[in-house]
């Protein structure tokens, strides 16, 4: 299966890259996949659906970074292996969505990330959040994902993902005001 995945790239660096991920996080890939799935039956295609969107968005990919990228890789796999549970079983696995007010404006997330201590308070508030908005923040401010793109892999529309961001923002805002941090 490298092979066809290489051949779908022309870039030596891009196909070093490709391979280096097929090579190290295909285990972590399919054990998310089976994860979510209840069992490997479709693994396979969870894993290859999981490629091809990596090669779709080879050039926004941070090599340097092993973490995020294995990260990216894992969180991609959950959200293929979601996406072909709900169009083989067509059930709902989708998290309940709070819907607030949008009159308060607040001040990005980015702009509390400071210092080092900042940024690694930011992305442990991440994992306070609902499933729903801990994805779209993690490819926003982790992987610095466009909401197009974050459309794109999970499915969603542009306003979806733009609505889901904003909330994030205010239950982040919330979250560091209660810890002291200037919002």
């Amino acid at each position: 299966m490298l092979l066809f995945y290489l051949s779908l790239l022309t870039n030596d660096e891009d196909k070093e890259i490709i391979i280096y991920i097929y090579e190290r996080y295909y285990s972590y890939m399919a054990y998310t996949a089976a994860r979510e799935l209840g069992n490997k039956r479709h693994v396979e295609d969870i894993v290859h659906t999981v490629m091809l969107t990596l090669i779709e968005m080879i050039e926004r990919i941070d090599y340097s970074d092993k973490k995020k990228l294995l990260q990216l890789c894992i969180l991609i796999s959950k959200r293929k292996a979601i996406d072909f549970k709900r169009k083989k079983f067509n059930t709902d696995t989708s998290t309940k969505e709070y819907h607030g007010d949008h009159d308060e404006i607040l001040e990005s997330p980015e702009d509390i990330v400071i210092s080092r201590e900042g940024y690694e308070r930011l992305k442990a508030s991440f994992d306070e959040l609902d499933d729903i908005y801990k994805e779209v923040c993690r490819l926003r401010f982790l992987h610095g994902m466009s909401d197009k793109e974050i459309a794109n892999l999970l499915g969603v529309s542009e306003a979806a993902v733009s609505m889901r961001i904003f909330r994030a923002r205010k239950k982040l805002a919330e979250l560091l005001k209660k810890e002291n941090y200037n919002v």
